[in-house]
């Protein structure tokens, strides 16, 4: 075997490396070959794989990611006029114009397969070692000093900026292009049609989920007294005194209490963070998504049995108010509203941060009732203060949305993190375990020193992840806050009906 002219190995689109098989990988092949060869089976048919092709060409390339590439490429060629000089001296020769063709081929694959109709920086990153490999020619110093071309490449892609984008959504935005419109047009059919059958399933899996969990009793555990008499009991001390029975007190000559049946009329209102930095996703969903769930969720819980519902969205320009309404229709139309909600590329104005939505509700919501906040509670406004004032007066239930990614750093070479609120890029080499066991624990010292504030507030805990069934431990949740209430309701000893 013998090394293929340059000319010949620039026309492979890829050289991927393929290592030897660990020890486990070792033993599953024995056991495979060792009882009977397994039997290959067709994926896909022809017209399926000409199909996914030509979808593949359909993937758009913004102007700016396709410079990208190409700034890529001429670094190769010229590494001191792109500011790497270091890497110039390790260099004979350059990438060819296919490299170009090639990270833009490969890495719209690699957006389809991701789930995208458009070719994001990040596509080309993840692609361009397995493009370059082989069309780099190292020089004999770049030999003799033991670098390889994995080392120039990771400098080159550490060093060539990307630009910045607002990740994970379909209508990325692209600076200094333009941005395009957020949602759909709203005469747009398609995005209706859409919209409406994921807002049906939702409902669909909300209701038979949760049927039976609640059946039209209040959700909070600190529900109004209520004014319609239930009977007596024997005063104790900590009693309301102003609630003493002072005829059945006379009559029997031991200090009674009136008992009241609680108000079964709840009103709640949800604050629902729509910040960017819940456009973000590595597992199953994005956060902003499992928002939407379980505002469906508790949503349909609560006015299942007549009770009202308001609700609050923060992180935008200003915080939209929805009016509390008790119907499934109104229910519906909020949701719609969340849906439509725009994706942002910068953090929430300060008028509709959380800790001002906080203040907000504080002003607009007198009488007793629930509140339930949705968020990751990354916002760096100051929201445990307002929130410890609510909690005095409402039931509070805190439902924080993580996602795994945000505990640990794959290993995956270099990565480009992008702040999605302060739009700030940094270029981390993750093969560094040190650096993967320092980002673990900050960040589960991050979640415990949220989890600690939520305590402090007076508010009810409850963690949904993009990587779990959220659906499963908000169920959970509702059915230990149900075990609970009966135990506030159910009547003390020596209560006379």
């Amino acid at each position: 075997m013998y090394p293929l002219p340059e000319a010949q190995r620039d026309r492979f689109l890829m050289q991927i490396v393929v290592r030897q098989p660990s020890y486990q990988e070792e033993t599953e092949i024995a056991r495979r070959m060792g009882v009977r060869a397994p039997q290959a089976a067709r994926v896909l048919s022809t017209d399926e794989l000409l199909s996914l092709q030509s979808l593949a060409d359909d993937v758009f390339v913004h102007h700016a990611v396709q410079d990208y590439a190409v700034r890529l490429v001429m670094a190769t060629r010229d590494p001191a006029r792109w500011g790497i000089p270091d890497i110039a001296p390790h260099i004979a020769l350059g990438a060819s114009p296919r490299a170009t063709l090639g990270l833009i081929a490969a890495g719209r694959a690699l957006a389809l397969l991701r789930g995208r109709t458009h070719l994001l920086p990040q596509d080309v990153f993840d692609v361009a070692p397995e493009v370059f490999r082989h069309r780099l020619l190292l020089t004999y110093d770049a030999l003799a000093e033991g670098v390889g071309v994995d080392d120039v490449i990771t400098k080159l892609l550490s060093t060539v900026g990307a630009p910045r984008v607002a990740p994970q959504q379909d209508d990325a935005r692209i600076e200094p292009a333009p941005p395009p419109p957020a949602v759909a047009p709203a005469d747009s059919v398609a995005s209706v049609a859409a919209k409406a059958e994921l807002l049906r399933r939702l409902e669909l899996l909300v209701t038979r989920r949760l049927d039976g969990v609640m059946s039209g009793d209040f959700l909070g555990v600190r529900s109004g007294p209520g004014t319609e008499p239930a009977g007596a009991r024997v005063f104790t001390p900590g009693d309301d005194a102003r609630r003493i029975d002072w005829n059945l007190t006379a009559r029997s000559l031991v200090p009674h209490v009136r008992t009241t049946e609680a108000d079964r009329e709840l009103e709640a209102w949800i604050v629902a963070d729509r910040s960017a930095s819940l456009d973000f996703g590595t597992a199953q969903r994005e956060k902003r998504d499992v928002v939407l769930g379980a505002v469906a969720a508790f949503g349909f819980l609560i006015v299942r049995g007549g009770n009202r519902l308001g609700m609050l969205v923060c992180g935008g320009d200003e915080v939209a108010r929805i009016a509390p309404a008790s119907s499934r229709t109104a229910l519906l139309s909020a949701l719609s509203r969340l849906y439509d909600s725009p994706r942002r590329a910068q953090g929430p104005a300060e008028q509709a941060d959380l800790a001002a939505t906080l203040r907000h509700f504080e002003r607009i919501q007198r009488r007793r009732g629930q509140l339930i906040v949705i968020s990751d509670f990354l916002d760096g406004s100051d929201w445990v203060a307002p929130l410890r004032r609510t909690s005095l007066r409402h039931h509070v239930v805190a439902v924080q949305v993580i996602d795994p990614r945000e505990f640990e750093l794959p290993s995956v070479g270099m990565l480009a993190l992008v702040d999605t609120e302060s739009g700030r890029t940094m270029h981390v080499q993750t093969r560094s375990e040190r650096l993967r066991e320092r980002y673990a624990v900050a960040a589960t010292e991050r979640h415990d020193f949220i989890a600690a504030r939520l305590r402090s507030a007076g508010a009810q805990h409850v963690v949904l992840s993009t990587g779990r069934d959220w659906l499963t431990d908000i169920t959970r949740f509702v059915g230990q806050q149900r075990h609970a209430q009966r135990r506030v309701v159910q009547p003390p000893y020596g209560a006379v009906r």
